[in-house]
């Protein structure tokens, strides 16, 4: 296989698509993630979820497609911690977007409803972007 049924044009930060561990990943800048997504959707591709990485002082967060019997991913780090919402195109956006807001402190702009999920109001968001790892989450619990 050379590259994935789904296909993606005109985007200018667009790397090729790379296959890892049976899973197609292509790169993208932040700001081309709803063009990208649109594109996937008018495939049918569906959307399966959200993941976030703290990556330094920002996200990379990875978008995940099914699509016939492929799986894509579209990874995009975030700017200033910001990142367009998709959440318009798709509602299975929703938890997912509102999730790294809570543990990564992504803002998602253009989200519909941008409230918490996860944490409660008197916690800070971002607890998966401090310092010491899993160790020191359980020192704080």
């Amino acid at each position: 296989m050379t590259a994935p049924i789904v296909s993606l044009e005109k985007l200018s930060s667009a790397s090729g698509w790379t296959l890892v561990h049976g899973v197609w990943i292509i790169t993208l800048a932040g700001g081309e993630i709803v063009a990208a997504v649109s594109q996937m959707l008018a495939q049918k591709a569906r959307l399966m979820g959200i993941t976030a990485r703290a990556m330094g002082d920002e996200t990379q967060l990875s978008y995940n497609f099914s699509f016939q019997d492929e799986i894509c991913s579209l990874k995009v780090m975030t700017q200033s911690q910001h990142m367009p919402s998709v959440t318009p195109l798709t509602p299975a956006a929703n938890w997912a977007e509102r999730e790294a807001q809570d543990l990564f402190s992504v803002t998602f702009d253009g989200h519909p409803a941008p409230r918490r999920l996860i944490l409660p109001s008197p916690l800070a968001t971002g607890i998966f972007r401090q310092p010491g790892g899993s160790d020191s989450k359980k020192q704080q619990a």
